[in-house]
């Protein structure tokens, strides 16, 4: 009678362990989907790379909004006067004959900064405001 009773509990133990196994099996939400292919640590990498340099574009583009939101005018930056007079001469030899005096004339070319800097504030300095 013992082995009678301890083969029907190893029997009612295995079915058990069975039924659980296939329960697990089939449910996804425990092991995940097994045909699920396994990201390679190469791709890993590079989608941490695209992750960082959008990061450091972000980054660049606060520090270019928060330079242009404390330059009102072309004039009143006397720290970078030089660096904007050579980028004006070289602006002048680049151009066209019927621009050239939009960039000689201060006036004209602190008034195409200030167009220039509001477009900019408004097209990608939105957001960082």
């Amino acid at each position: 009678m013992n082995t009678k009773l301890l083969l029907s509990l190893k029997l009612i133990f295995v079915l058990l362990l069975s039924s659980g196994a296939t329960y697990a099996a089939s449910n996804n939400s425990l092991w995940g989907d097994i045909d699920e292919p396994v990201v390679s640590t190469k791709q890993l990498e590079q989608q941490q790379q695209q992750l960082q340099a959008q990061q450091l574009l972000l980054d660049n583009q606060k520090t270019v909004c928060e330079l242009l939101s404390a330059q009102p005018t072309l004039s009143a930056d006397t720290t970078n006067a030089a660096k904007i007079q050579d980028a004006l001469t070289k602006a002048y030899k680049a151009t066209l004959p019927s621009y050239q005096m939009l960039i000689a004339n201060k006036e004209s070319a602190n008034n195409l900064y200030v167009q220039y800097r509001n477009l900019y504030l408004k097209t990608y300095c939105t957001a960082a405001k």
